[in-house]
């Protein structure tokens, strides 16, 4: 097992204009404006970890937002003492708590903080697919978290464990390799905890910032599929019209949206007759339960996408 080296970091001072510069430099940020509060202005960055997991912490004496158009880690950020803004319009979510909030991922996002303490975990995209592909059971893919989710009392707890057992471990320096790797899967697996999560197969064209607009729909579709969702719906997700976002679904993925929407509802049926008890589960209370009302359609559709009819993957549990 090969075992990335110790990374240490830090950066302090009290000149604004250098804290913006070396802050757009570390997030490859754009349209950075920062400002002094009513104290003096001082601010403290810092990490320390591996290539795997990071654990940084912010502190800063002013204001400061901006854009992030690209974060390439897994990134869950708890705020101290301050209150702080990510994201802008329906998709804003604020933090004035010590509860942890998940940063958009691969999207760009805005930023609005007031002068505060900030604790973030950074877990590279390959250990974090790494583990969910082990829980999915599926090839290691991007994933998708929830955005309107909270993290539930019991997920909290198993973060806070995990950071406070972990991070001596991650942050000294002197642990032994294998210490060291599961200190860092221990955060991976507890910040998927943190939100409900996806990760779908999607073409390589969608996976970076310049197409996240059609991504924002996807994600609604993931994350909403149990939802009445409409076309119109995505459309307002992505910040496109209708006919547009129809255009680039034909083009990047080959169906229409009510069409991916269709085919996500049955990938869910497919997951739950998998899960299911064959003596007390039906399709048909699945199919209903996710929308499909006609069940000799439903089959037909569903033996169309997977090769089999319903009752013979609930019956292969």
């Amino acid at each position: 097992m090969a075992t990335a080296p110790q990374r240490r970091f830090e950066v302090s001072g009290h000149d604004l204009e250098e804290a913006q510069d070396r802050y757009e430099a570390i997030y490859e940020g754009r349209h950075f404006e920062f400002g002094p509060s009513e104290r003096r202005f001082a601010y403290r960055y810092a990490f320390a970890g591996d290539d795997d997991v990071t654990l940084r912490v912010s502190t800063f004496e002013g204001y400061r937002s901006g854009e992030i158009p690209d974060l390439h880690e897994y990134v869950a950020g708890w705020i101290e003492g301050g209150q702080g803004v990510i994201g802008s319009g329906r998709s804003a979510v604020t933090t004035n708590g010590t509860q942890p909030i998940l940063l958009p991922h691969r999207v760009p996002f805005e930023f609005h903080f007031g002068p505060s303490r900030l604790h973030l975990a950074h877990v590279s995209a390959h250990l974090l697919e790494e583990i969910a592909a082990e829980q999915h059971g599926s090839p290691a893919r991007p994933v998708s978290f929830d955005p309107r989710s909270r993290p539930t009392p019991q997920a909290l707890e198993r973060w806070r464990r995990a950071i406070a057992g972990a991070g001596p471990t991650i942050t000294g320096g002197a642990a032994p390799p294998l210490l060291r790797h599961a200190a860092n899967r221990s955060v991976a697996i507890a910040m998927l905890g943190l939100a409900p999560w996806h990760a779908p197969e999607l073409p390589e064209a969608l996976l970076g910032p310049r197409l996240h607009r059609i991504r924002a729909a996807v994600d609604l579709v993931q994350h909403g599929a149990e939802r009445p969702l409409t076309p119109a719906d995505m459309a307002e997700a992505a910040g496109m019209s209708p006919r547009s976002l129809q255009l680039a679904f034909r083009k990047h993925l080959g169906v229409t949206p009510i069409a991916y929407l269709r085919q996500v509802r049955l990938d869910r049926v497919r997951q739950e007759l998998r899960a299911g008890d064959p003596d007390t589960t039906t399709v048909a209370d699945i199919a209903r339960h996710w929308g499909f009302g006609h069940l000799g359609r439903f089959s037909s559709a569903y033996a169309m996408r997977f090769g089999e009819h319903p009752h013979e993957t609930l019956r292969r549990r």
